[in-house]
């Protein structure tokens, strides 16, 4: 678990998956929390969540499943909502 303070809730919507979890954001200006625009439109062509909980948006199962950590490709990525 970062305990930093450099990450971020966020829920990312990905084909029929919306996956919660929390993203790295790094540590922006001033040393606030980074933003999440910020690490989405990095150069990198990954992102990685970690305590994440994969849930289908077109079946509705009772216990998503659970993983440490996940790494998508940014362009399989249709949106990301940031939660906190």
């Amino acid at each position: 678990m970062d305990t930093s303070g450099n990450t971020a809730r966020v829920s990312v919507y990905i084909g029929d998956f919306r996956l919660d979890g929390c993203l790295h954001v790094g540590e922006g200006a001033g040393g606030q929390r980074g933003r999440v625009s910020d690490a989405l439109n990095g150069g990198t062509s990954f992102i990685a969540l970690t305590q994440v909980a994969i849930h289908e948006t077109t079946f509705v199962a009772e216990e998503p499943e659970r993983h440490d950590i996940v790494i998508l490709r940014k362009g399989e990525i249709k949106f990301v909502v940031p939660l906190d």
